[in-house]
C-alpha cells in the first residue's frame, strides 16, 4: 500500500500499518488537520474561537458517531459523498493554534 499526497507531509506520522489477508490494509495517520490565526493555503484565516466551536460540534455529531469521512479531490461542499470516501477521522484534539487529527485510510 502506497500513500499519495498533494503537499508536503513532514508534520504527518504514520502510527500503525496493518495487515491481515482477510481485511483491507489500513494505515493510521496523525497530523494537523486545522489551523486558526493564521491565513492558510486557502487564503482564509480562522478565528480561534470559532473555529473551536464548530471542532467541538464536529467531534460529538460525527467524530463520536463514526460518520466523519474525508472526501478525495477536497470537494466544494460540505456533504461527503461515501462513494469517494479515502479515510475516516478518529480523532481531533488542540495544540495552540493547530487541530491534530487521526485517522484511518
Amino acid at each position: 500500500m502506497k500513500l499519495i499526497v498533494e503537499s508536503d507531509i513532514r508534520d504527518i506520522t504514520v502510527i500503525k500499518e496493518s495487515y491481515d489477508p482477510f481485511k483491507p490494509n489500513t494505515i493510521k495517520l496523525k497530523g494537523p488537520f486545522l489551523e486558526c490565526e493564521t491565513v492558510n493555503g486557502n487564503g482564509r484565516k480562522y478565528i480561534r474561537e470559532e473555529l473551536e466551536q464548530q471542532v467541538n460540534k464536529f467531534k460529538s455529531e460525527m467524530i463520536e458517531t463514526g460518520r466523519a469521512l474525508c472526501e478525495l479531490e477536497h470537494p466544494d461542499t460540505v456533504t461527503i459523498d461515501p462513494e469517494r470516501a479515502c479515510a475516516r477521522i478518529l480523532s481531533l484534539s488542540q495544540n495552540d493554534n493547530v487541530f491534530i487529527g487521526e485517522a484511518v485510510v
